[in-house]
C-alpha cells in the first residue's frame, strides 16, 4: 500500500500549488482614456488635457499648474526646438525646396 506520509506530502504540494495559482491574478488599474493611448499619441496628450479643461489633471500629470508649464515651454523652446541647419537655410533662401 501507499504510505500515508507520501499521500499527505502530495496533498500539501498540490494544495500549495493551487493556492499559488489562485493568488496570481491580473491587476486592474483605473486609468483615464487619454493616458491609455499615450504611447501612440504622446504629442497630443497635453493638448488633449488642455482641451478637456481639466486643470487638476494637468497639474497631476506635470506636477505644476498649466501657467507655469506654459512659461517653462516658452523658455525652453529655443533650446530644445527644431533647428534649421545652415545648408537648409541656404536652400530655403534659394527656394530650391520647402522645409516641412
Amino acid at each position: 500500500m501507499v504510505d500515508a506520509s507520501k499521500v499527505t506530502a502530495a496533498l500539501v504540494v498540490i494544495s500549495h500549488y493551487k493556492r499559488k495559482q489562485h493568488k496570481k491574478r491580473k491587476h486592474r488599474w483605473w486609468i483615464k482614456e487619454i493616458y491609455r493611448q499615450r504611447n501612440v499619441h504622446a504629442k497630443q496628450l497635453l493638448s488633449d488635457m488642455t482641451f478637456e479643461g481639466v486643470e487638476e489633471t494637468i497639474k497631476n500629470f506635470t506636477r505644476m499648474n498649466s501657467e507655469t508649464f506654459e512659461d517653462l515651454c516658452i523658455k525652453l523652446e529655443p533650446i530644445i526646438g527644431k533647428k534649421i541647419h545652415r545648408v537648409a537655410k541656404q536652400s530655403q533662401q534659394k527656394n530650391d525646396w520647402p522645409l516641412p
